[in-house]
């Protein structure tokens, strides 16, 4: 789908950040490092890391494995990746732009039409969704032993509290140029309630995001072989209205009544804690 669809980014070198497997199309310029042995188990941190190393340009698009591109891109999409790599290269504040709207980002920038610069303690303003990240940044925000869950929540953390660079996210209504579907991962249910959700959901397939795709794109696939993800207790909630109401409300009203009491001692104690272990580290290591 990527060769179909991804218009001048196939010229691009890929390179996949994987353990041991290798893979091969010729149609496009694909690299496996394969860093490690089958009997080495590694973090999605260190991999990664290691990766960036190997990699000579100062940007970096990151994808990941089930980010299937499912419109053909055309001129104005490159146009916005061409862009992004215009403001990386003329201002070096700018640590990453993402090709994606996000949540409560929705001021536009004065400095750049179309984008919309997301303020530091912003959720997720670190994330693992389609991005072009200037390398070195991406490099530094990680550590070794954090998996992309982890990263999303902690690389956070660090990044409001020591980095400096500028994260940029798609303006709301700017259609996304690189369109892997992120806007029906929200799936709105005919109850009006909506289910985060991905194609491939604790690796397996999610065939409400993929059946129907694979099918118009001639890709016989079989399902058994990684699975099927089956809902969980949490998504039979959110589509249960009652249920939502007898225990999502309450701990939301609950969340709220404690989020004041986020500057006592205890509070004060679990964050100093959260520095030792996810910051202090980040602040002893050697930089890119």
């Amino acid at each position: 789908m990527f060769e179909k669809n991804g218009s001048d980014l196939t010229k691009l070198k890929i390179i996949l950040n994987t353990e041991t497997k290798a893979f091969k199309f010729s149609k496009l310029n694909v690299l496996c490092l394969q860093l490690y042995s089958k009997e080495e188990s590694v973090e999605w941190g260190k991999r990664l890391r290691k990766t960036l190393e190997s990699i000579k340009t100062d940007y970096v698009f990151c994808l990941l494995d089930d980010f299937f591109l499912r419109r053909k891109m055309d001129k104005k999409d490159i146009q916005i990746i061409e862009r992004c790599i215009e403001i990386l290269d003329s201002d070096t504040n700018v640590g990453a732009i993402n090709l994606i709207p996000m949540d409560g980002v929705e001021k536009e920038s004065e400095k750049y039409e179309g984008f919309c610069l997301a303020p530091k303690g912003t959720e997720y303003r670190c994330n693992a969704q389609a991005c072009i990240w200037r390398k070195n940044v991406l490099y530094n925000s990680v550590l070794d032993d954090e998996s992309p869950w982890i990263w999303e929540i902690y690389g956070n953390y660090r990044n409001n509290i020591i980095m400096d660079s500028d994260i940029y996210f798609l303006k709301n209504g700017v259609r996304e140029p690189y369109d892997y579907g992120y806007i029906n991962y929200n799936e709105t249910e005919e109850d009006g309630s909506y289910v985060l959700a991905s194609p491939v959901m604790r690796g397996k397939w999610y065939l409400p995001l993929v059946k129907k795709l694979f099918e118009e794109n001639d890709i016989n696939m079989d399902y058994n072989h990684r699975g099927v993800y089956r809902n969980s207790i949490k998504t039979v909630i959110k589509r249960n209205k009652i249920l939502d109401r007898l225990i999502v409300l309450p701990y939301r009203m609950l969340r709220n009544i404690l989020s004041p009491l986020k500057n006592t001692k205890g509070s004060d104690d679990i964050e100093k804690r959260m520095i030792q272990k996810y910051v202090e580290p980040y602040k002893n290591r050697q930089h890119f």
